[in-house]
């Protein structure tokens, strides 16, 4: 420790533990020197190693506040300070769960907490923990709109609004306010956002649209204070702002906000009303036995998996309603009476914001925005509800399926994933047995050609009209295809439906030799520079006579409405048939474990109307009717008798079997 001499040392010196004394002199050039050095482990220092090891664990599991207030008191045993120093440590505690739980400033991520805990601390004792949501009584209902959208005298609070304005807005009273750049709720409490929603006014059409009606309201006189300074800016400052906030329509998760999309004025003034009137309260019992079904294909770019997906959304009835991407509404009618709660249909290519080189991050951005659907819509639908989503994205292989349901999978919803297999229309001469591909060398021909005929394609590539990078893109996820298992039905598979979707065409001069020659120049799927891999012009040369070779209507897909049809009749026939939930309590080995119950096993119970047959013909049980979320439905009650049984006895697994199923206790 002698090197240690001066206080600039001290302070740069990375060993832990170190106490030191020292006076200040005011001799020129002498500074503060130290003349007493130690190294001493304090009971404060190991107790914030403590809390720094807790909080690291705290960004991946949540941290049992009581385990570590048993430590302290184990650690400051014997401590003249013990009482205070437990409570300040305790408080220390609290706030700095409170910051990692909120990410706020990043500290959410365990990179963060190791490498800047002391910054962790400073922010945590400044920073105001929310404790409990329920504790906010008031309302906010923020439009968001571009500056001078939004009709005079609508908006309550005439402000820029920040999450601290926000909070305290949330203490009582209710809020109307606009706001133009929706990152600004990010910073709201996730305690809290349950109490905020957000209905977007004003942003339809193209951003040159949506920048010209702007500047022209800014023209007028009958503005909010906002609105003014936003048009007191220059010009190319306020084109460059709705220019960015345009950019991050549906592209923007925010756990925990609905968003509500209206298009006239007086849609507007409805659905900020329909708020007001006590629609932010949530049904009682929600969130428990759900049901998510995840439609997913199995195929390459210009399979017709868009399309595909896109007419079952269209077509699909839900009691509820239909959403897409970030928990954006899409104009519905709900359905009386459908066994499907609500919908959402997800794009991957929404998400992609540089092609392939930002792969992570459309990953990342989709399983957001499906976490958000997971916990906003599922999480708050009435109980046994069922929910589909359909994912637009290519998938390979079961772990891909996996992938994509996984955000879904929380302890109180059962997931089952339908997989869509996009097949040949025909193979009538045997072409898919000239290689290991599931796909004749025909159909890669018109999937190249569609592909290449586009005039985007996000996750083709960040440019557009590059036909060697969408040609790269496409010719390594056909590689990923060889030796390809298939699929089959499993715990996590429910339903694998092979979709005669894909019109293959007809060959003009047969290209199965040059379709090989093609494929040949591509890095296999265990080659180490395959991310790498970049068609040539030679290659490219090849595709274009490849493509030319195959005669086909690049928009044509054969028997789209029967494969439309038989996907909507599939999830239609599986919402319909009774399921049984997960329960409480339970230790479930995998993520989603099912099990045949009994009662379907001896009793054959499969459907609603098998449900009510068999409590009719039973002793044990009643039949009433009750409103539940304001739609009369039949539920079955046990008698006390068999509700009581619970000793593992036949009662007592049939009982536990109808809990959740539209069946409640007497």
């Amino acid at each position: 420790m002698h090197d240690v001499t001066t206080l600039e040392h001290l302070i740069h010196c990375q060993r832990e533990g170190v106490v030191a004394y020292f006076e200040n002199r005011r001799a020129e050039g002498d500074g503060a020197v130290v003349v007493a050095l130690g190294k001493a482990k304090t009971a404060q220092y190991r107790l914030l190693r403590k809390l720094r090891e807790v909080t690291k664990q705290a960004t991946r599991k949540r941290q049992d506040g009581k385990v570590f207030k048993q430590t302290c008191e184990s650690m400051l045993s014997g401590n003249a300070r013990k009482d205070e120093l437990l409570a300040l440590f305790l408080d220390l505690f609290r706030r700095v769960q409170y910051v990692v739980r909120e990410d706020i400033d990043g500290f959410g991520a365990f990179e963060a907490v190791d490498q800047r805990f002391p910054e962790l601390l400073a922010l945590a004792v400044r920073t105001e923990v929310v404790e409990d949501a329920t504790e906010a009584a008031g309302r906010v209902v923020v439009i968001h709109a571009p500056p001078g959208s939004v009709p005079k005298g609508m908006v309550t609070d005439d402000l820029v609004l920040h999450p601290e304005k926000v909070r305290k807005m949330l203490v009582r009273g209710s809020h109307v306010v606009q706001l133009p750049n929706i990152l600004q709720l990010r910073g709201v409490s996730k305690l809290l956002r349950h109490r905020v929603k957000v209905i977007r006014y004003g942003w339809d059409g193209r951003v040159g649209d949506v920048l010209n009606r702007t500047l022209e309201r800014g023209k007028g006189e009958d503005l909010y204070e906002t609105d003014k300074r936003f048009f007191d800016s220059p010009i190319d400052k306020q084109c460059a702002l709705v220019g960015k906030w345009y950019e991050t329509l549906d592209r923007i998760a925010i756990p925990g906000l609905q968003q509500t999309s209206v298009g006239t004025e007086e849609e507007l003034r409805a659905a900020v009303e329909k708020l007001l009137s006590g629609d932010f309260e949530e049904p009682e019992g929600v969130g428990e036995a759900q049901r998510v079904f995840v439609v997913a294909p199995i195929g390459v770019p210009g399979s017709g998996k868009t399309r595909l997906l896109k007419e079952v959304f269209a077509k699909l009835a839900v009691a509820h309603g239909k959403y897409r991407q970030n928990l954006v509404d899409e104009k519905s009618e709900a359905a009386a009476g459908a066994n499907v709660w609500d919908a959402l249909y997800l794009s991957s290519d929404e998400f992609a914001a540089k092609g392939r080189a930002d792969q992570r991050r459309q990953n990342m951005e989709m399983r957001k925005a499906s976490e958000a659907f997971s916990r906003e819509s599922i999480g708050r639908a009435p109980k046994g509800s069922t929910h589909v989503v359909l994912v637009d994205k290519n998938h390979i292989h079961a772990g891909d399926l996996r992938g994509s349901a996984s955000p879904f999978m929380k302890a109180n919803a059962q997931v089952k994933v339908i997989a869509l297999f996009l097949a040949d229309t025909d193979d009538a001469e045997g072409e898919k047995s000239v290689w290991n591909y599931p796909w004749s060398p025909k159909t890669m021909a018109v999937c190249l050609k569609r592909v290449l005929g586009r005039d985007a394609h996000p996750t083709l590539g960040s440019d557009a009209n590059d036909d060697r990078m969408k040609a790269s893109v496409f010719l390594e996820f056909w590689r990923l295809f060889e030796d390809h298992a298939g699929l089959q039905q499993n715990k996590l598979i429910s339903s694998v439906l092979t979709l005669p979707i894909v019109n293959s065409g007809s060959w003009r001069e047969d290209g199965t030799s040059l379709a090989k020659e093609v494929l040949s120049s591509v890095p296999g799927r265990k080659d180490r520079n395959r991310w790498n891999f970049e068609v040539s012009e030679e290659v490219l040369a090849k595709i274009q006579r490849l493509t030319a070779m195959i005669d086909c209507d690049e928009d044509s897909f054969s028997e789209s409405d029967r494969c439309v049809e038989a996907v909507v009749q599939k999830v239609e026939a599986l919402a319909a048939e009774c399921h049984w939930p997960l329960y409480v309590g339970v230790d479930i080995s995998g993520p989603n474990r099912e099990d045949r119950h009994p009662l379907a096993v001896r009793e054959g119970v499969q459907t609603p109307q098998h449900l009510l047959e068999w409590a009719e013909r039973s002793n044990k049980c009643e039949l009433i009717t009750q409103k539940v979320s304001g739609c009369p439905c039949d539920l079955v009650h046990i008698s006390p008798i068999l509700a009581r049984a619970n000793d593992g006895s036949k009662g007592d697994r049939v009982r536990q079997a109808l809990v959740g199923s539209g069946v409640t206790l007497a």
